[in-house]
């Protein structure tokens, strides 16, 4: 491969409650957890007491409401954009958070820890351990491009890793540098 090669480089602002990639995930996120927590109570209620636990609909719907509000004020926050630096050498992909995301995940985790709440803080050092994410090209199986969004998603053998956001001018530069340098187109 060509090591010589600059990287491609840009900078991108994600719509976060607008965006498809990110409430499709967010929902398939809670449609699992939904799902896994439902079979392991109906499994204990069978072997505790004989009989599944089933939760009401109205509980699913609540914990929905709650998560949309929460959502809705997390945008808020983030004024709809989430700030990132995107990377494409000749190895690998990377994208970094903004200034103002990692300041926030710092927020958070202080925050946490001086108010003694545990889940605050491990919310803020989860987000701080996701500030930057990179695969390797050898690890992506496939890669998916949507022209119409400017987004490219990369997988591995069986999730998708990353996607790439791109500017209208560097979109064709990155789906050829994707295209390039993958292990399995």
């Amino acid at each position: 491969m060509d090591t010589t090669r600059p990287p491609l480089e840009w900078d991108y602002a994600i719509p976060v409650a607008t965006n498809r990639f990110i409430l499709r995930d967010m929902v398939v996120v809670f449609g699992l957890s939904m799902v896994i927590l439902q079979a392991i109570l109906a499994l204990m209620g069978l072997i505790l007491d004989g009989e599944a636990l089933w939760l009401p609909l109205s509980f699913w719907a609540l914990i929905a409401g709650i998560l949309v509000v929460l959502f809705g004020l997390a945008s808020l926050v983030l004024l709809n954009r989430v700030q990132a630096h995107f990377s494409l050498d000749t190895e690998r992909a990377e994208v970094r958070m903004g200034r103002r995301e990692r300041r926030l995940n710092r927020l958070a985790t202080g925050l946490g820890f001086l108010a003694g709440k545990p889940g605050l803080a491990g919310a803020g050092l989860l987000a701080e351990a996701q500030e930057t994410q990179a695969i390797e090209w050898k690890d992506v199986y496939t890669v998916k491009v949507h022209p119409k969004q400017r987004v490219i998603s990369l997988h591995n053998s069986w999730r998708t890793v990353m996607r790439l956001y791109c500017s209208p001018e560097v979109f064709d530069e990155a789906v050829a540098w994707v295209r390039r340098y993958t292990a399995h187109p």
